[in-house]
Formats: structure tokens, sequence, C-alpha cells
């Protein structure tokens, strides 16, 4: 099962793929459905819906309930991370924490508190697995939406008709600036952008290309994320280049306040 997983990765992580594979990344393929009734929860290639809750099967959890022992479960290589603290008084010096962070509940812990990864290498790899750690902390949070806007939208060749600009590639300032700019304007990222061309690769996952890019969009977790009532999308978002070995890795919660509309980035997490 671990070498299905790492199918997808091997192809835009070159850089650290021998690192990835040493900490068994979860990489098998969408499956979800939205039909509102409850489902059991099975292996990889069937439905992973419970009461209106949808889940990638790349978040390698079978079941709710197993939320917990997915975030205790070790990585099988851990990080060696630290944070670095100024001195408190004038000409003194810097004090620099280390830390250890061996599976998602101490990703979870100490990422907010500012440690990183001390190579670039194991930087880009811990917020690849940091993903997967946060997506899973807010399913646990995750509670059936009382209104759904999103029930007739799929990730599919159509979504980026719907989606915001600044789910494209930014690999600069200007990127993010020109993107906002188009989204004031009230441009889908297709209008801003209408040569990319998309493709389904899985049930909930779809490859955005455009010119000597790709971006990969996976569903994470379908339901209200945000205590509001309203039906939400977490999406990650992976991006590459043709050439090179850049890659990113973003995650995003989206929601539409109109069974028709656009969707919005209600927020983008910090990886």
């Amino acid at each position: 099962m671990k070498k299905n997983r790492t199918v997808d990765f091997v192809r835009f992580y070159a850089a650290v793929t021998i690192l990835i594979l040493l900490m068994g990344c979860s990489m098998d393929a969408t499956i979800d459905t939205n039909d509102g009734k409850i489902k059991q929860s099975t292996q990889s290639g069937m439905v992973r819906s419970i009461g209106g809750i949808r889940w990638s099967s790349k978040l390698d959890l079978d079941s709710l309930t197993d939320i917990d022992m997915a975030l205790s479960t070790p990585f099988e290589g851990s990080f060696q991370v630290e944070r670095i603290r100024s001195a408190k008084v004038p000409r003194g010096l810097d004090h620099i924490d280390k830390a250890v962070m061996r599976n998602c509940r101490t990703y979870l812990d100490l990422r907010p508190l500012g440690y990183e990864a001390i190579s670039d290498r194991e930087f880009r790899v811990m917020k690849y697995i940091g993903a997967r750690c946060i997506a899973l902390s807010e399913l646990k949070k995750t509670k059936t939406a009382k209104t759904n806007y999103l029930a007739d939208f799929a990730l599919d060749a159509n979504a980026p008709y719907y989606f915001s600009p600044q789910l494209g590639l930014i690999l600069s300032n200007y990127d993010i600036e020109r993107r906002a700019e188009a989204e004031r304007q009230g441009m889908s990222w297709k209008d801003f952008e209408p040569d990319i061309v998309t493709a389904v690769t899985g049930p909930d996952e779809i490859e955005v290309r455009g010119d000597g890019w790709v971006i990969q969009l996976t569903g994470y977790v379908w339901g209200d994320l945000d205590g509001d009532g309203v039906q939400d999308l977490l999406l990650r978002s992976d991006a590459w280049l043709d050439k090179g070995t850049w890659a990113s890795v973003r995650l995003f919660r989206l929601t539409r306040i109109s069974a028709t509309g656009k969707l919005t980035i209600a927020q983008e997490y910090d990886l």
C-alpha cells in the first residue's frame, strides 16, 4: 500500500524522494462521494463518507474514530527542529531551542511555536507531511453542514471556472498581487488564465496545467470546518515546475455563499 502511495509524489519531489519514502507519506487515490447518506468507511477504492462528512483516502483513514490514532502514529523518520529566540537584553546572544517532531501531534504542537526543520530539504518534507497532519486535526473538528452550497460542485475539468485566481502558481509577491487584483475584479482562475488545461486524475482530484507548471488539487475534507453551519472544502494544492526540483504545498479552506457562485478562500493554513 505504501508503494502505491509514493507514485504521485515521486513525480514532483525528486529532490526529497528517498526521505519521503522513509517517512511513508500517504499518496493513494482520493475516493469520496456526497450523497447525503451514512455509509460505512472501507478500504481505498470505496466511499469514505459518514453523515455528510467526506474525506480523502489520501489521509489514510478508514474511520473518523481512527483520527486520534493517526495523529499519534510515529513518522517513519523524525524531524530535528529548532527555533531562534531573540536575546532579552541588548547585545545578548540569541537562544536556540531544539526539539523533535515525531508524529502529527508534535508537529501540531511545535509548528505554531515557530519550530522549523534545520535543512531546506527537510523543511519542504515537513510541510508536505504537515498538510496531512493539519487536515486530520481539522477533520476531527468537522461537523455535518446544515447548509450545503457545494452539493452540485465537483472537482472536475470545470472547477477552475469557480476557483479564485489565487489558487494558481505563486512564485513571487508580484504573483500574489496580480492574482489578488484579478479576484477583486470578479475574475475566476479560468478567466485569469484561459489557457490552463484541467484533467481529472481521480475522485476529488484534478491536475491543472499551465505554461511550464502543474498544480494538483485534492479535496481533503468536505463538511462544516469552522462551525458556521455551511459546507466547506479543505483543499490541498501541490505545485511543481516541469523543469527543476522546485515544489510547494498549500492548504486552503474554501467556502461558497450561493449554490452557483464562485468558491472563496476563507483561510490558508500555515504549514
